[in-house]
């Protein structure tokens, strides 16, 4: 199979079949053999002979595609010679030729309103300074991350030996690190024998991260939903970290002439804030494989912030476009983000604002072709719209039921980032090494100072206070406390007999996170009707341990629950609902 793709390659049959050769690498299934062939081929660009607006997304996806098979070379037993390494060099300048002429041609004949695809820019940029990382004798890309890894477990406070100072009955806890201290102590990891742009050190970390954050998590016996968290705290990190940095005009790559000379010279330039455009990339990828709705909270606010920050249209365009993919990502999003265009484009005087309607409108045109160039299996397009939620004209009906104004997505970011105990926004979190459980630095003082052993108030584990370890998200927490609701008190102890029936039901858990649900979002009552269906049944020891509640009776309400948990032990939200009350002064479980 891999042959016939080579062999189309050659003869630039089809865009389909380098999407498939990409996807190929990205799975490691290639021989060295045939690494090195396709680094030949993928580094030649003869193979691009015309102008057309199809052939900017083709070339991005080539140069995607070399980026990947590079990066498999790089974590590979495998150095290519330097001859080779400086023929695919020489190539990058003939790319970027290539990516203006089909820019001008574009914007003179065929759309004037066509705008730069900056992605190209930084894909080139990308490719330069990894190219100088390569050496014949040693894998310096092997080295970096393992510095990385072992920056970030005493970032995690899981170094071997390490001993959490300060952390015991009736002190403070001490959290010294947090992601910062990842990024500013990598300096020594980066020894070069060619000179690589600045940025292209939190970078390189930046995207180790990205590409191994879930083995690293393995290895530590972490589970893998935590890589995402963690992965998103280092973009925010990135992201917040470049717009609070004054643009140089020094480095500013505006005209052909400009990049083309300091993309192959002797001192390495790069766009202001190519770091920032980095991480907006990551984010970008990370909407397309996410399964949770509060990491694309997260990506949209990143993306939104972006945009409003944007100092650049290098930067502009890159937001724009995570904003489009994170609305044919999923319907909710769409109307709101479509809201969010509006309103920057009114914020801004009259000629900026035609300039911000066509870069989007190019955007969106760009995403459309991007589409059809991944779309492999022609004939099961329906059925991967409907996997990825891609947005058609006839899916809309549930986004339409939401106004745009609704704060529904605040709320389901609010809740991630909230302690089950506390139901309190927290800046940093800490997992329980005994059973793995999540819960906030406020929460795990609060244990402490009211119990003499302290135990994980889910499953009722000794917790070892030497071992457990940090989540930080200092950085999305000052990049979003902006756009959160003012209160964030999540009350998780509600009067549940209101919203729930008393005929019985087959369920097999009582499931009170689903009825936080019809609270949460501002949906009509049909809408909530169709998507939320009202439990039949409440345990008859649960409504007496409301009613304790109520009563301020925290021991019977502690009981109550106990028993409830007897018959529906995996009910998280049950476990939640005992362990806030445990931690209220006078409910006697401070033993």
């Amino acid at each position: 199979e891999l042959y016939d793709l080579i062999e189309k390659f050659k003869k630039w049959t089809s865009t389909h079949d380098i999407y498939s050769l990409k996807k190929i690498i990205e799975d490691n299934k290639i021989s060295h053999k045939l690494l090195v062939k396709s680094l030949e081929l993928l580094s030649d660009s003869s193979t691009f002979k015309y102008y057309s607006i199809e052939a900017i997304s083709e070339l991005e996806l080539h140069l995607r595609t070399l980026v990947s098979l590079i990066e498999v070379i790089c974590k590979s037993k495998i150095r290519i010679r330097h001859d080779l390494r400086e023929k695919i060099y020489a190539q990058l300048g003939k790319f970027a030729e290539i990516h203006f002429r089909s820019t001008e041609v574009n914007e003179q004949g065929f759309n004037k309103n066509g705008k730069r695809n900056y992605n190209i820019d930084f894909l080139l940029l990308h490719l330069r300074d990894t190219l100088h990382c390569m050496n014949d004798d040693e894998n310096k890309i092997l080295e970096v991350w393992n510095r990385i890894k072992g920056l970030l477990r005493i970032v995690l406070g899981i170094t071997p030996g390490l001993v959490k100072k300060g952390i015991s009955h009736g002190a403070d806890l001490s959290i010294d690190n947090n992601i910062a201290f990842l990024f500013n102590n990598l300096q020594e990891a980066f020894t070069w024998k060619y000179p690589i742009s600045v940025w292209y050190y939190e970078w390189r970390t930046l995207l180790e991260l990205h590409f191994n954050i879930q083995n690293f998590l393995q290895e530590c016996s972490l589970p893998p939903k935590y890589g995402e968290s963690l992965l998103l705290e280092c973009l925010w990190y990135c992201a917040s970290k470049s717009w609070s940095n004054p643009i140089s005009q020094s480095e500013s790559l505006t005209n052909k002439m400009h990049f083309v000379n300091n993309l192959l010279g002797m001192e390495p330039l790069a766009f202001p804030h190519s770091l920032w455009f980095g991480a907006l990339d990551i984010t970008q990828k990370l909407i397309t494989k996410t399964q949770k709705d509060s990491t694309l909270g997260i990506c949209y606010y990143l993306a939104l912030k972006s945009l409003q920050k944007a100092p650049t249209s290098f930067i502009r365009y890159k937001a724009i476009e995570v904003l489009i993919k994170l609305s044919k990502r999923n319907k909710l999003f769409y109307n709101i983000i479509g809201n969010d265009f509006e309103n920057y484009k009114q914020s801004l005087d009259s000629i900026k604002r035609l300039k911000t309607y066509h870069m989007i409108e190019a955007i969106r045109e760009k995403s459309s072709q991007d589409e059809k160039l991944t779309d492999i299996n022609k004939n099961n397009t329906n059925d991967l719209k409907e996997k990825e939620k891609i947005i058609t004209p006839d899916s809309l009906t549930l986004a339409q039921m939401i106004t745009p104004n609704d704060d529904f997505i605040s709320e389901i970011v609010s809740t991630e980032l909230s302690c089950p105990l506390t139901c309190k926004i927290s800046k940093s979190f800490q997992i329980l090494s005994c059973c793995k459980h999540l819960i906030s630095y406020e929460a795990l003082q609060q244990i402490i100072n009211n119990k003499s052993q302290p135990t994980c108030p889910f499953c009722r584990k000794i917790i070892d206070i030497n071992s457990v370890i940090n989540l930080p998200q200092l950085a999305i927490y000052q990049g979003i406390r902006n756009y959160l609701p003012e209160e964030n008190n999540i009350n998780i102890v509600q009067d549940h007999d209101k919203n729930i029936s008393t005929e019985s039901s087959d369920d097999e858990e009582i499931n009170i996170s689903k009825l936080k649900s019809q609270q949460k979002f501002k949906i009509s009552d049909s809408t909530v009707k169709k998507f939320f269906k009202p439990h039949k049944f409440l345990h008859s020891s649960l409504r007496k341990a409301n009613t304790a509640y109520k009563l301020g009776e925290l021991e019977i309400t502690i009981n109550s629950l106990t028993e409830v948990l007897e018959e529906y032990p995996t009910s998280y939200s049950l476990q939640c609902y005992r362990a806030k009350v445990e931690l209220i002064p006078g409910s006697g479980s401070e033993s």
